[in-house]
């Protein structure tokens, strides 16, 4: 529930023409009747043969990488199952007719499985009634986000039918491979909910890794009252990059023996830990990492800052990986309009493996993004977090002075800033041992 209202949008949107509503119509008709006949030969005929691992991630996971998308996080796991321990895996999500993916062989498009049994399946009908004190709950948010009672149920309503299909297609495929573990990226969203209810009937272990910051912060690691046998709904082990993050979630699973955490690193930074590249340029780099949904999507502060800084730095700015065009756009006339197209970067700061950009910059800066934590972990001595929400959910690496807090509402500029704490202040990074995923995978995952 908490996670359906994080991720709520109530914002107007433009409607398009009944032309184009027509003709999307048609198209999306088509493509599910064609999805539906390999989904048909599939299930029925060619069924999927069996493996030990099965991965699942949204695409905006995968990155450039020697000519290949590669699944930053998974594709370095798959490779050392395959070399070490002879174990097959798949890679599961809805892929791209067009990219040149790393391993063809390892990927099964789900979008045909999804389509048939969509087609082949009925509608369930939730009875709020049924639920205690749920309708007092649905009116109460009703007015605090000015959306009326019934849109919210209704929208409920087709997400337990969506997460009812994901967890048939689940079923199905979780008999026919029989892996012995299912791992996921992000494991809240709805297709991965269906695969870890599927999971848990069969006693099949699911692991979820992590990809960015966590803590009691984020609405989808702060758990309350986990009963004894834990949640359906939940991972049976989350894989945390640090001592921080582990300790976090172990308070909250105190109580339980059905979720529990392995502290096991960054998979992709361990991964590039031996790469070298040339990031073309002699100056220094102050790297920002962007958050999405940001107004404005450049700051004032930010604005000033970047002004302030001579020819000696040159800012690279990486975009959030769900960025909206309309966001792009603006950061574009922004950076027009001031002037500031010879200071910044924004492609080599986006399609630069972070963890190559991070070791080699002079300083880092973020609102909350989850590269705060991957700098952290990757000794960045100017690692900035920028106003109150980034303080909120990094309190304790602030605290531990292993993250530079800047509130913007009291410092003046916020270069001055850099320069005053790279002349004075050393970071006395506690978190010193280096933790080797594929060792954490022979101790703890085979």
């Amino acid at each position: 529930m908490k996670g359906f209202f994080v991720n709520y949008d109530k914002s107007e949107r433009k409607k398009p023409s009944k032309i184009s509503i027509y003709k999307g119509k048609i198209l999306r008709g088509f493509k599910l009747i064609y999805n539906y006949f390999i989904g048909f030969y599939n299930v029925n005929i060619s069924k999927p043969k069996s493996v030990d691992n099965l991965f699942l991630s949204e695409e905006h996971f995968r990155v450039s990488w020697e000519g290949n998308t590669f699944n930053k996080h998974f594709d370095p796991m798959m490779d050392f199952y395959e070399a070490e321990n002879s174990e097959n895996s798949l890679s599961l999500g809805m892929f791209q007719v067009n990219r040149n993916y790393y391993k063809k062989h390892r990927l099964m498009n789900l979008e045909s499985y999804h389509a048939y049994f969509r087609i082949n399946g009925k509608s369930q009908s939730l009875c709020f009634k049924d639920f205690k004190d749920f309708n007092y709950v649905i009116e109460k948010i009703s007015k605090q986000i000015e959306v009326p009672s019934e849109t919210i149920k209704k929208d409920i309503n087709e997400m337990f039918n969506r997460l009812l299909l994901w967890e048939k297609i689940a079923n199905f495929l979780l008999e026919e491979i029989r892996p012995k573990r299912v791992f996921l990226l992000c494991y809240y969203t709805i297709t991965h909910f269906g695969f870890i209810l599927a999971a848990k009937k069969r006693g099949i272990t699911s692991i979820d890794m992590q990809h960015g910051g966590q803590g009691e912060f984020h609405p989808f690691y702060n758990f309350l009252n986990i009963p004894e046998n834990g949640f359906t709904i939940l991972p049976n082990v989350f894989w945390s990059w640090d001592k921080s993050s582990s300790n976090s979630l172990n308070k909250m699973f105190s109580k339980t023996k059905d979720h529990r955490t392995i502290l096991g690193g960054n998979i992709w930074a361990d991964y590039l830990s031996d790469a070298r590249i040339d990031l073309n340029t002699e100056k220094k780099i102050i790297m920002y990492s962007m958050q999405t949904n940001s107004i404005p999507v450049l700051h004032d502060y930010i604005i000033k800052g970047i002004k302030s800084s001579s020819n000696e730095y040159i800012w690279w700015l990486r975009l959030h990986p769900r960025m909206k065009k309309l966001e792009i756009e603006e950061l574009l006339l922004t950076l027009e309009s001031e002037n500031l197209s010879d200071k910044v970067k924004i492609d080599y700061g986006t399609e630069t493996p972070l963890p190559l950009i991070l070791t080699n910059c002079y300083a880092h800066l973020s609102h909350f993004s989850g590269c705060i934590l991957e700098a952290t972990l990757l000794k960045v001595n100017i690692n900035v977090v920028i106003g109150e929400i980034g303080y909120n959910f990094y309190k304790e690496l602030i605290d531990n002075k292993e993250v530079l807090y800047f509130n913007p509402t009291k410092k003046n500029n916020l270069f001055t800033y850099i320069e005053e704490i790279a002349g004075k202040l050393v970071i006395d990074n506690k978190n010193d041992e280096s933790l080797n995923y594929k060792k954490i995978i022979k101790e703890k995952l085979i």
